[in-house]
């Protein structure tokens, strides 16, 4: 009888053990799911970010390449400005060779206009030496 009750006893106390055991298993692998998935969220987050890292790193790209291009284009309208400035001053120093002959009375009409309209009277370079331009009748209009 005894050897039965320690066969009874020995199995309950293997049953446990089992139970135990499988308990352990159980909360074992759950860990191991949680962990599996959280790496997936890991892996699918970093996917994320090479992707936008790509994404950046064209628009960069492009952005380099516009500025590259702007830069050139800059380049070349500063020498094509600093071209057509020469010619302004190569043709206006030609220009100033060839003076318009002027005539001593355009001065005294000035000064008579000046008089008479009590403001200052400026002559304007239209071609033609006695134009002159009243800016008190101008202020008027």
């Amino acid at each position: 009888m005894n050897l039965i009750l320690a066969f009874i006893s020995s199995e309950r106390v293997s049953s446990i053990q089992m139970n135990q055991l499988q308990s352990e298993l159980r909360l074992a692998r759950s860990l191991i799911a949680e962990k599996d998935s959280e790496i997936q969220r890991v892996r699918n987050t970093n996917n994320q970010y090479v992707e936008e890292n790509e994404r950046l790193r064209a628009i960069l790209g492009e952005w380099s390449t516009t500025a590259a291009k702007l830069e050139r284009a800059l380049e070349a309208e500063r020498i094509s400005n600093l071209e057509l400035q020469k010619k302004l001053m190569l043709k206006s120093q030609t220009h100033k060779n060839k003076s318009i002959p002027r005539c001593s009375w355009t001065s005294n009409i000035s000064k008579f206009a000046s008089c008479f309209f009590g403001s200052e009277v400026h002559s304007v370079d239209s071609g033609f030496p006695f134009f002159v331009y009243f800016p008190a009748i101008e202020a008027c209009r």
